[in-house]
């Protein structure tokens, strides 16, 4: 991969995940294996679903509002407003 910055403006990252009402659930993948070969990043839209998500990278969550819960090999972690929460790349969990 290249050592260049790349700018990802959000209206040209397609939607993905859209499974409520417009706008209530969506995930916009900004940096992909596409981009970095150990790194992933984006934003997500959630709200009141359950996903199950293989990571191919490692990933960094931060919560913006509301409450985030991931569960990782039975144990969950709670995310509230300005928490973040480092997933390591392998680790199969559900949001």
């Amino acid at each position: 991969m290249g050592g260049k910055p790349n700018l990802f403006k959000f209206a040209d990252i397609e939607n993905r995940l859209q499974t409520l009402q417009p706008g209530q659930t969506y995930i916009k993948p900004f940096v992909t294996s596409a981009v970095s070969d150990t790194m992933c990043g984006g934003l997500n839209f959630l709200n009141d679903v359950k996903v199950p998500w293989d990571l191919t990278c490692d990933e960094i969550i931060y919560c913006m509002e509301g409450t985030f819960r991931l569960v990782c090999d039975g144990e969950s972690y709670i995310c509230n407003p300005g928490d973040v929460l480092y997933t390591p790349e392998g680790q199969p969990h559900l949001l």
